[in-house]
């Protein structure tokens, strides 16, 4: 017998899956499920209380299931049991299909390596597609020279695990040695467009895991997908050991010496960066599916639906934004002049302004875009922001008013960004209101601070720096403040969040007086 759930074969006769713990067949008025004598766990040989119904250590059920006795109608039925409610004998309630704990069991991280082993798959191949498509694009920018040539052999510009590594936007350290000196280049954070390299597979394995359980509520689909993210995020790391480059240049006149080029990913970084990630496209992949009907099955029980929308939002309002900045301002007749003047590298200016749009996600929350650089003890910065515009220290008033109006023809005004965030978070509002089952300020609470944490990850990440070091030390950043995003998108998410609560709630008053006032007249 197969689990319809997990796919896992069962010994004939098993009433529950021995991998994931789901029922095997339809409810049966002559299955009863009682609680066995031992207090011992079966996984984990934990002692729990004679009254428990779950092990407090791993959560697997201390029940057994047994064909129904005749005189044992007062017993709890499989037919009539809802993992929602609660136990009629102990009133407390059972726990959700055991628990995180029994997700990291040796039966769960098997199933977890499989579907990371899926989304791995999707990954190599978009990779070599994109790594094939960059090649072919970098050899026709720099035309027939000597360093396609070079690369003309076999060599390439971007490798396949590069690509990997790019798409979880790992930082990447080069190092040259030439004539006893040491040059040293470190970058962190890059284009967030490679970051929706990875988001394909995880997405497509979130839904994966929970596509057979329509009626499955939000954080049993976290606990469902989280080993998936830790085994994923720890392979992506493994292989980071041995990405890279590492070759060396003889000088054939024995003059300066051979020269030693070497690029390597740090193991701890790409780490946490691919967790980040795999943890938020697997928890957007996961709420397809979801069943439209929440309050019957858990509601926004533990929150689940107010982080999975502010995962969900926080992607979605990128990508939104993206597509607004390619199609409103890459049409305007200044950009189509320099896509003009670039020729076939016209695709270049599309690129940069698919970047531009993850900026204006945050812009939109009131973000002000960071440039700053410094040398040794000197330093220049600058900033720019949709309501303030640009400022620069060391730039008088005149310059600033000639690169503001400079922007200001090139871009237009860009109001239309700040309806983005308005329209997504009164969304989640709505939805929220309507999942509640608790305190609804504390739910949306819950979801203006998932929000404001998964942007601040997600624009730390995409914080682009590069440090160097030669004569002197260098380091450029480009980005946004963690804090201010953190603090702007809080406050702004649970502003208008709460707003769309506040309308739905007038809405479902005005229903209810109409309803009232049709059952007078009657």
């Amino acid at each position: 017998m197969f689990c319809k759930h997990c796919g896992k074969k069962n010994p004939e006769g098993a009433h529950y899956c021995v991998n994931d713990g789901m029922p095997l067949g339809e409810a049966n008025e002559n299955i009863q499920a009682v609680k066995e004598t031992a207090n011992f766990c079966k996984s984990c040989s934990h002692k729990n209380s004679s009254d428990a119904l779950y092990c407090v250590a791993c959560g697997v059920s201390l029940e057994k299931v047994t064909e129904k006795k005749s005189g044992a109608g007062d017993i709890l039925s499989l037919g009539t049991f809802n993992k929602n409610q609660k136990s009629a004998s102990t009133g407390s309630a059972p726990v959700i299909e055991g628990g995180a704990a029994s997700k990291f069991s040796v039966p769960g991280l098997i199933s977890a390596a499989k579907f990371a082993g899926i989304a791995f798959g999707i990954l190599l191949i978009v990779s070599f597609i994109a790594s094939s498509m960059i090649n072919s694009a970098l050899k026709d920018i720099l035309g027939d020279g000597d360093l396609v040539e070079m690369f003309a052999s076999g060599m390439k510009f971007v490798s396949v695990t590069d690509v990997l590594m790019l798409s979880h936007l790992a930082g990447i350290e080069y190092s040259i040695t030439a004539m006893g000196e040491g040059i040293s280049l470190a970058t962190t954070g890059w284009i967030g467009l490679f970051a929706l390299i990875s988001a394909i597979g995880l997405i497509v394995v979130g839904f994966l895991t929970n596509r057979n359980q329509p009626d499955r509520s939000a954080i049993e689909r976290f606990y469902t997908i989280l080993p998936i993210a830790v085994v994923y995020s720890a392979v992506i790391a493994i292989i980071s050991t041995f990405a890279g480059v590492s070759m060396e240049i003889q000088d054939p006149t024995g003059w300066f010496g051979d020269v030693k080029v070497e690029a390597n990913y740090q193991f701890f970084t790409v780490l946490i960066r691919a967790l980040i990630l795999s943890i938020i496209f697997t928890t957007i992949g996961s709420m397809i599916g979801m069943n439209s009907h929440l309050k019957s099955f858990g509601g926004n029980m533990s929150y689940g639906i107010s982080i999975q929308r502010a995962a969900f939002h926080s992607v979605l309002g990128i990508v939104t934004c993206m597509i607004l900045t390619l199609v409103i301002i890459g049409n305007k007749s200044e950009v189509k002049d320099i896509k003009a003047d670039a020729g076939d590298e016209s695709y270049l200016v599309d690129f940069f302004l698919i970047q531009s749009g993850t900026y204006m996600w945050n812009m939109a929350h009131l973000g002000s875009l960071e440039f700053e650089a410094s040398e040794d003890s000197e330093s220049i910065g600058a900033k720019y922001s949709i309501l303030g515009g640009p400022k620069a220290d060391g730039m008088d008033v005149e310059e600033s008013e000639e690169l503001a109006t400079g922007l200001e023809e090139l871009l237009g005004s860009l109001w239309y960004f700040f309806l983005v965030p308005i329209l997504l978070h009164f969304w989640a509002g709505v939805a929220i209101r309507k999942a509640t089952t608790g305190n609804i300020l504390y739910e949306i609470a819950a979801y203006a601070v998932a929000f404001g944490l998964v942007n601040t990850a997600i624009f730390h990440l995409l914080k682009f720096s590069v440090t160097t070091s030669f004569d002197e030390f260098i380091n450029v950043s480009f980005g946004f403040s963690s804090f201010l995003t953190f603090l702007f998108s809080t406050v702004i998410s649970f502003g208008i969040s709460y707003a769309g609560v506040v309308l739905m709630n007038k809405k479902s008053g005005s229903d209810d007086v109409v309803q009232h006032q049709q059952v007078s007249n009657f």
